[in-house]
């Protein structure tokens, strides 16, 4: 027996125009680049359209989880930076993150010396931000050790830091404590580490 009939008829419009709208709106509150983040197929929306016309309005980097999902935006046409949260988990998410001139999140010392081997293979540099977990609990370099991590990987020769980040737990919440404690968290490291990289940015989903 075949089935002719689709289970679901569910259609979805996306219509890009609001997605560039929405985002000129945000753009024009925030006081430096906004990336853009399109993890998870754009949450749905189509990450390959979606990415396309977040960077024709504007977006300054383009943001996803996984290595794999930068390269399908590579081979859509997208030519933006493209920083992947997750990084690279072994030396051949690196090697194709360095050939897709990927920006990777590092907050591990040896895995940015391999990343920084694999770049040095390829006669390239490895482009990072380095994540320090301020509570999130999730990823990044622990409090106490960021500032060491953090200089251990900057000086690393094929490997350039223009970024310093975090990522907030709670701030969807009312109560807004738990965000502004990771935030003052994140401000102590940002003191200790001497000169600030390009980028600084502490954000999720909510603000």
């Amino acid at each position: 027996m075949s089935l002719r009939v689709p289970i679901r008829s569910t259609v979805a419009d996306v219509d890009l125009d609001a997605i560039a709208s929405n985002f000129a709106s945000l753009r024009a509150r925030a006081t430096n680049d906004v990336i853009a983040v399109v993890k998870a197929d754009a949450y749905g929306h189509g990450a390959e359209a979606v990415g396309h016309t977040l960077v024709e309005a504007g977006a300054a980097m383009l943001a996803v989880v996984t290595v794999e999902e930068a390269v399908v935006l590579r081979a859509a046409g997208i030519r933006a930076p493209i920083l992947v949260f997750l990084g690279a988990t072994d030396r051949a998410e690196a090697e194709a993150a360095i050939a897709a001139d990927l920006v990777l999140v590092v907050w591990d010392t040896e895995a940015a010396k391999q990343l920084g081997d694999v770049a040095a293979s390829a006669g390239r540099t490895a482009v990072v931000h380095f994540k320090v977990d301020t509570g999130m609990t999730r990823l990044g370099a622990p409090l106490e050790d960021a500032p060491r991590r953090f200089a251990a990987i900057r000086d690393l020769p094929t490997v350039r830091v223009e970024g310093l980040m975090t990522h907030l737990a709670t701030a969807d919440e009312r109560d807004l404590a738990t965000a502004r404690e990771q935030l003052q968290r994140f401000a102590q490291v940002l003191g200790a580490i001497g000169e600030p990289p390009r980028y600084v940015h502490a954000q999720n989903s909510a603000g």
